[in-house]
């Protein structure tokens, strides 16, 4: 059991090979209390064995950590490892195709190193509740990739209301809910809390199994249509 769930103080590893940085994000992690970093790693075989053994909440992961498992297969391996604990990478530019293969892999966050504090920790936080902050053009990036790759799947049992099926429709084309919410005269709030349903709803734990989903039940040719 993850200690989020005891004590209600998510725990995070940080992992990247320089000690200036994991000490700079573990300041900026721990900023205002409402997070633990309780591991640090400049390796993936470390890493490896320290999430098996911590099981954390949140992994702040260099997107360059040497080892002999790296990149998305590290991605993969510590998911595989830990199937609770959430991935956040911290990049060096948005535009780089790492950052697609780090979020294709299941990490639910990427961020670039020059972010600001503040936002580190918003992100950070957001991501362990299980919410996705990355590029929005990676979701479009799932999508158009399944579009070539996947056959569509109609599910018409699973019972979606006409607002969540247009808000799953913006999200699946890679618009933000700061995006959906000027569209729709909401509050991002609100798009983040319809997400949340629509995922709960059917039973879908990932936003990339999520945008997955819209394609293959045409939610996306609905979303281009308008």
């Amino acid at each position: 059991m993850n200690d989020v769930d005891t004590y209600g103080i998510p725990q995070v590893v940080i992992a990247d090979e320089y000690w200036i940085v994991r000490m700079v994000l573990r300041e900026r992690v721990e900023s205002d209390g409402s997070m633990e970093v309780v591991g640090e790693s400049e390796d993936s075989e470390h890493l490896l064995a320290l999430v098996e053994e911590l099981n954390p909440d949140l992994v702040v992961l260099g997107e360059q950590l040497p080892g002999k498992t790296r990149g998305a297969d590290l991605c993969r391996a510590l998911l595989r490892t830990s199937s609770t604990t959430k991935l956040l990478v911290l990049g060096y530019k948005h535009e780089d195709e790492l950052a697609f293969d780090f979020i294709v892999a299941g990490a639910m966050g990427y961020l670039t190193r020059d972010t600001e504090s503040s936002e580190i920790l918003s992100v950070a936080t957001a991501v362990v509740r299980g919410e996705y902050r990355g590029p929005s053009w990676i979701i479009w990036r799932l999508t158009e990739h399944y579009q070539r790759n996947a056959t569509r799947e109609f599910n018409i049992e699973l019972d979606l209301t006409s607002n969540q099926r247009e808000v799953l429709s913006l999200f699946a084309r890679g618009l933000t809910y700061g995006e959906i919410a000027e569209i729709r005269g909401n509050r991002p709030m609100t798009i983040r809390n319809t997400i949340y349903q629509i995922k709960s709803k059917l039973g879908i734990k990932s936003v990339q199994k999520l945008a997955i989903w819209a394609y293959k039940n045409g939610l996306t040719d609905c979303a281009s249509d308008e």
